[in-house]
């Protein structure tokens, strides 16, 4: 595992909309939470700022798409969405390879298919 930390999630005893929404919400917020640890704790290991993360993704891909208010916003668990494009890049700038690199999409709650895999990289 890339970053220590373990979910716990209580297992539905009810089926009523009160009981369960609330606890996707709060697995879903946790999932982000960890992502924006994981994300920063990467940078901080490779001893970048987030200018210059935002700098090495953007020229890796030749395209100006990570900024560091996004940077900022994914490492504070602010940004919602984040997509396939988004994930890969940050990986990309932050040289995970293989099992660190699907670890990464795992914690960002994307599946690292094969075809996505390809997509990403093209």
């Amino acid at each position: 595992m890339i970053l220590e930390g373990v979910l716990v999630f209580d297992s539905l005893e009810n089926s009523d909309e009160q009981s369960v929404v609330p606890q996707r919400q709060d697995a879903y917020t946790m999932r982000r939470q960890l992502f924006a640890k994981l994300t920063r704790a990467l940078r901080h290991q490779r001893k970048l700022t987030q200018a210059e993360l935002a700098s090495k993704s953007n020229k890796l891909h030749n395209v100006p798409l990570l900024t560091t208010k996004l940077l900022g916003k994914i490492e504070r668990a602010e940004k919602a969405l984040l997509d396939y494009e988004i994930v890969g890049i940050l990986a990309d700038a932050l040289e995970l390879e293989g099992i660190a690199r699907s670890e990464f999409f795992a914690y960002a709650g994307l599946l690292m298919t094969s075809e996505a895999q390809d997509n990403i990289r093209n």
